[in-house]
C-alpha cells in the first residue's frame, strides 16, 4: 500500500478504531515497489528502434535537399546533378537560391507542384523576368524572346515570368517583400483594367493584377518588415511586460485565488444566475408577457425602447423565453443543491494553493519537461527531415519528378510518428507523477508546512524515477494509441477525399468518427492524469491505480465536476486577465518617450506586435503556471476523496480549510481513539499492566508494579479481552484494560 495513505489496521482487533496517523516523517515509510516493468522495458526497446531509424535516416538521407531544395525537374540546387539514368545533369553549384515563378502557387499552396527554378540570387527588382529553364538551364533570357512570347510573359502565360515582388533570400529560398508605393501602383494597374478590359491585356491579365493588388494590401509599405523591426526594437518591452509580468501576475493570481477563491467563485456563481435570470425577463418582455408599463412606473421612469415588446418575433421570443426559464431554474436548483459541494471545490482550491506557496520551486519544474519536450522535438523533426529526404528522384517523361519511399523508409516513418505521441505523453506523465506525489505529502500531512519532509520535489522526483516509470511508459502508451488512431482515421478520411471528392454518408460517419475518438482521447486522458495521482499516493501499479482513481470519481462524481467546473473556470478567467493585463502594460510600455518619440531610435511605428506578443507570452507563461496549479487542485480531491474512502466519509488528514468546508473540527493528534463504554455498563476495573509477546497472542503476564511500561508497540488488550495494534502507550481512562510493550 503506498506510504501517503497512512499504517493499516491489523487484522484481527474486532472493531477497534484505526491507529493513529503516522508522523510527518514516516510518511514516505512504507514499503514501494517498482511497478509495471515490462512496459518500461518494452518503452526503452522501442526508443532503442527510434535510435535504429534516426541512424538509418542519417545515412540515406540528403540534408542537401532540405538546404537548397529541388527545382521542378528534380535538379539539386547548389549542386552538380548526376541527370536520369546516371547521365550527365546540370550543373547547378552557383545557382543555390530555389525561386518560386508563379506567386499563386506559393499561396495556394501548391508548392510541391509548383513550377521553380534554381537561380544565383534572389532577384530583388520588380521590373525583372525570370524564366524556366531553357535548354542549357539558364533563367535569364526574356530580351531574347519575340514580341508574342514577352507579351505572353508580360501577362503571366511564360516562359517568363515579371518579378511582382522584391524576393530576399530565407533559408536559401526566395520570399517575396513588398516595396513602398506598390498599392498605388497595383489599383491603377487594376482600375485601367477594369475599365478597358477589351484592350491588349486580358480578363485573365485583370485576375493576376486583382490577386497582386490584395497581396500588396496587406504587405504594402513594408508594413511586416516595420512589425517585425518594432518587436526588434521593443523586446524589452516582451520581456518585462510577457515574461516578467506573465509570471509576476500568474503568483499573484494564485495567491488571489488562496485568499479570494470563495469570493470569486461565488460571485460568478451568482452572475450566472443573474444573467440566466435577466435574459429570461428580457425574452419575455420581447414576448409581450410583461406588463412594461406597470414596471415603469414601479421603477419611477420609462424602460428602454430595447425592451418594447417585438412587432414580429414574439412567437420565436416566447419559445426562448420557456427555454430560459428552464434553464434559469434548473441552475438556481443546482446552485442550491451544490452549496456544500461548491464549498468542498473551494476548499480544494485554496488548499492547492497553500500547497504550492509551500513548495514554491513547484512553480518551476515545468522547466524540465519542456527542456525535454524541445530537445524531443527537435530531435523527431530532424530525424523526419532526413527520412524525407532519404527517398528516391523517380523522373517523368514530361520533365517532372517524383519522390518514391521504399517499403521500409514509409515503415520507419510510421513508427518515428507513433514514436514521437509516446515520448510526449511519457514526458507529460513523468510531470503529472512528480507534482501529484509533491502535492500529495502536502495533503497526508494534513497541509502543515512544518510536518512536510524536507526537499518533497526531490523525493517526488526520486520516487517517480525508480518505481514508476514503467507507470508512466503504460499510461502514455495509451494515450498515444488512441492518438494514433486519430491520426490515422485522418489519413484514411484525406484518401476517401481524394476519390469520392467529398460528401454524402462517407463524410458524415468520418465526421461521427472523429467525434467519437475525440471524446475517447479526452476520456482517457482525465483517467490517466488521475491515475498518476493514485501511481504517486498509493505505490500502485497503472491499472490498479487507474481502476482506484475511477471508482473514487463515480463515487464523487457531484463532488469531482463541481471541483473541476469551479477550477477551470477560474483558473481560464485567470489566463485571460494574466494577458490583458501584461498587453495593457506593454501598451503604456510602449507609450514612453524612447518608443513613442520619432526623433528616438528605437521608434515604433506601431505597438500592436509588441503588445500582441507581450499578451501571447503572458498566456503560455499563465498557461504554465495554471497547469502546475490545476494538477495540484486535482491532487488533493483526489487525495480527499482517498481519505474519505478510508474513514468512512471523516477525513483524517484533511487539512483545516477542508474541514472546515466539512463543518468538522480539525483532528488532533492521539495515539488511540477512546471507546465508549456501553449504556448503563458497570464501571470497568482499574486498569492493569500486563506484558504481552508481540509476535502472537498469549497468556497476559502482569507487568511489574510501578515501572512505566515503554513507548514501544505491541499487541494491546482492548474491551472485553479484545486484542489490537497499539504503536504508543495507552494511558489509563481509555476504556482498555491494559496494554504491553516490547
Amino acid at each position: 500500500m503506498g506510504c501517503l495513505c497512512g499504517h493499516e489496521d491489523e487484522e484481527g482487533h474486532n472493531g477497534a478504531h484505526p491507529p493513529a496517523p503516522a508522523p510527518a516523517k514516516d510518511v514516505f515509510a512504507e514499503n514501494r515497489k517498482c511497478r509495471d516493468v515490462l512496459f518500461l522495458i518494452l518503452f526503452v526497446a522501442f526508443w532503442a528502434g527510434m535510435f535504429y531509424v534516426g541512424g538509418t535516416a542519417f545515412n540515406k538521407g540528403d540534408p542537401n535537399r532540405i538546404i537548397y531544395g529541388l527545382d521542378s525537374q528534380g535538379n539539386l540546387c547548389g549542386q552538380k546533378n548526376a541527370g536520369v539514368n546516371g547521365t550527365g545533369g546540370p550543373d547547378l553549384s552557383n545557382k543555390k537560391r530555389l525561386y518560386w515563378l508563379d506567386y499563386r502557387d506559393i499561396v495556394g499552396g501548391n508548392i510541391t507542384r509548383s513550377k521553380r527554378v534554381c537561380v544565383a540570387d534572389c532577384p530583388a527588382n520588380s521590373t525583372e523576368f525570370v524564366c524556366a529553364y531553357n535548354g542549357q538551364y539558364e533563367t535569364d533570357y526574356f530580351n531574347m524572346l519575340s514580341i508574342a512570347g514577352k507579351l505572353n510573359s508580360a501577362l503571366g502565360s511564360g516562359p517568363c515570368y515579371p518579378v511582382l515582388l522584391p524576393t530576399v533570400s530565407v533559408l536559401n529560398k526566395c520570399f517575396p517583400q513588398a516595396p513602398p508605393g506598390l498599392t498605388a501602383f497595383v489599383n491603377g494597374a487594376v482600375n485601367a483594367s477594369a475599365a478597358a478590359p477589351s484592350s491588349t491585356v486580358s480578363a485573365n491579365a485583370t485576375v493576376d493584377f486583382e490577386f497582386v493588388a490584395s497581396m500588396a494590401a496587406n504587405l504594402s509599405k513594408n508594413k511586416l518588415q516595420a512589425y517585425i523591426s518594432d518587436l526588434i526594437k521593443a523586446w524589452l518591452v516582451v520581456l518585462v511586460c510577457g515574461v516578467g509580468g506573465g509570471v509576476l501576475f500568474s503568483v499573484l493570481w494564485i495567491a488571489v485565488l488562496r485568499f479570494c477563491a470563495g469570493v470569486m467563485a461565488w460571485t460568478s456563481i451568482l452572475l450566472v444566475n443573474a444573467a440566466l435570470v435577466g435574459c429570461t425577463l428580457f425574452c419575455y418582455a420581447k414576448a409581450g408577457k410583461l406588463n412594461g408599463q406597470a414596471i415603469a412606473q414601479d421603477l419611477g421612469r420609462d424602460l428602454p425602447a430595447a425592451l418594447n415588446p417585438s412587432t414580429e418575433d414574439r412567437h420565436v421570443f416566447l419559445v426562448v423565453a420557456y427555454v430560459m426559464t428552464g434553464l434559469s431554474v434548473a441552475m438556481l436548483v443546482i446552485t442550491g443543491l451544490l452549496f456544500r459541494r461548491i464549498r468542498i471545490a473551494v476548499a480544494c482550491l485554496k488548499v492547492g494553493s497553500q500547497a504550492v506557496a509551500a513548495m514554491p520551486l513547484l512553480m518551476l519544474f515545468p522547466a524540465l519537461p519542456f527542456l525535454l519536450l524541445v530537445a524531443l522535438l527537435a530531435y523527431w523533426v530532424a530525424v523526419a527531415a532526413f527520412l524525407y529526404s532519404a527517398g528516391d528522384i523517380v523522373h517523368a517523361a514530361d520533365g517532372s519528378y517524383s519522390i518514391v519511399w521504399d517499403t521500409t523508409l514509409r515503415y520507419m516513418a510510421v513508427y518515428h510518428l507513433f514514436g514521437l505521441l509516446w515520448t510526449w505523453q511519457f514526458i507529460a506523465g513523468l510531470g503529472y507523477c512528480v507534482v501529484a506525489g509533491a502535492v500529495a505529502s502536502f495533503y497526508w500531512c494534513r497541509g502543515d508546512r512544518s510536518r512536510v519532509p524536507r526537499c518533497p520535489i526531490t523525493l517526488a522526483v526520486k520516487r517517480t524515477a525508480w518505481y514508476y516509470l514503467g507507470c508512466v511508459a503504460l499510461g502514455s502508451l495509451i494515450v498515444a494509441l488512441v492518438q494514433f488512431v486519430r491520426l490515422l482515421l485522418e489519413w484514411v478520411d484525406r484518401k476517401a477525399r481524394s476519390v469520392t471528392g467529398g460528401g454524402g454518408w462517407l463524410a458524415y460517419v468520418m465526421g461521427c468518427l472523429r467525434c467519437v475518438l475525440w471524446l475517447v482521447q479526452k476520456i482517457v486522458q482525465f483517467i490517466n492524469k488521475n491515475a498518476y495521482i493514485m501511481v504517486a499516493v498509493k505505490g500502485t501499479g497503472y491499472c490498479d491505480s487507474a481502476a482506484r482513481a475511477v471508482a473514487l470519481i463515480l463515487s464523487n462524481a457531484v463532488r469531482v465536476a463541481a471541483v473541476n467546473t469551479v477550477g477551470a473556470s477560474l483558473l481560464w478567467v485567470g489566463k485571460v486577465a494574466v494577458a490583458a493585463l501584461c498587453g495593457g502594460f506593454a501598451f503604456l510600455m510602449c507609450d514612453l518617450p524612447q518608443y513613442a518619440q520619432p526623433d528616438r531610435p528605437a521608434y515604433l511605428s506601431s505597438p500592436l506586435f509588441p503588445v500582441l506578443f507581450s499578451a501571447v507570452f503572458a498566456y503560455f507563461i499563465a498557461a504554465v503556471f495554471m497547469n502546475v496549479y490545476e494538477m495540484a487542485i486535482d491532487a488533493v480531491l483526489l487525495c480527499f476523496c482517498e481519505d474519505c474512502e478510508r474513514h468512512d466519509g471523516d477525513p483524517q488528514y484533511a487539512p483545516p480549510l477542508l474541514l472546515t468546508a466539512l463543518g468538522k473540527a480539525a483532528h488532533k493528534e492521539t495515539t488511540v481513539v477512546p471507546s465508549a463504554p456501553p449504556a448503563l455498563a458497570p464501571p470497568a476495573p482499574p486498569p492493569t499492566a500486563y506484558s504481552y509477546s508481540p509476535s502472537s497472542p498469549g497468556p497476559l503476564q502482569p507487568y511489574p508494579p510501578g515501572v512505566p511500561p515503554p513507548m514501544q508497540g505491541g499487541w494491546v488488550a482492548g474491551p472485553h479481552g479484545s486484542m489490537m495494534s497499539a504503536p504508543h502507550r495507552v494511558q489509563a481512562g481509555q476504556g482498555v484494560y491494559g496494554y504491553t510493550g516490547r
